[in-house]
């Protein structure tokens, strides 16, 4: 391109210099886009905490899987563990019990994938000896190739989580002692 801007007499031809100018500045800005469209592609996508639907009472095909517990455990109060079994592989809901059956600790995780991409979200409750929630934590994390794209986040519980935990408790608890 650079000869056809010079004339035959030495001098530029303004007529050709504008139209490669204005041909490179297309081309340039249609890289720039292409550009920013990969970058704003490769940031890491947010972890939706709050997403997944954890604190739902189990289904009526759900099971009960109890399991005795280490020593240490039941130096820290907790006698028992509750596993329930539903929802497939990618959920799982597990209480540990003192030995009257008063909630210890709950968990609750589940993921999902799409192709490339996995998304996955616990909650982890701590309760005292009356039954209160001590502490609770929401957690949640996303997956992708390449790596950049991935998150984890921590968050307390929601407000809505406190009542929808003991109701969750509380159904894991009858199904259970069936």
């Amino acid at each position: 391109m650079i000869p056809l801007l010079l004339s035959l007499s030495g001098r530029q031809n303004p007529g050709i210099a504008v139209r490669t100018r204005s041909i490179i500045m297309r081309r340039s800005l249609v890289a720039l886009f292409l550009i920013l469209a990969l970058l704003r592609r490769s940031h890491a996508q947010a972890a939706p905490v709050g997403r997944l639907r954890l604190l739902d009472p189990p289904g009526e095909q759900a099971r009960c899987v109890r399991h005795q517990t280490s020593e240490a455990l039941r130096r820290s109060g907790i006698d028992q563990i509750f596993n329930v079994e539903e929802r497939g592989p990618r959920h799982l809901l597990s209480l540990g019990v003192t030995p009257h059956n008063t909630a210890r600790l709950l968990m609750v995780a589940a993921s999902t994938v799409q192709a490339r991409r996995r998304e996955g979200e616990s909650i982890s409750v701590l309760f005292g000896e009356d039954g209160a929630i001590i502490r609770g934590e929401r957690s949640a994390f996303t997956t992708g190739t390449p790596a950049r794209r991935s998150d984890d986040r921590k968050l307390g519980l929601f407000p809505r989580d406190s009542a929808q935990v003991f109701a969750l408790v509380r159904a894991i608890l009858t199904l259970c002692r069936a």
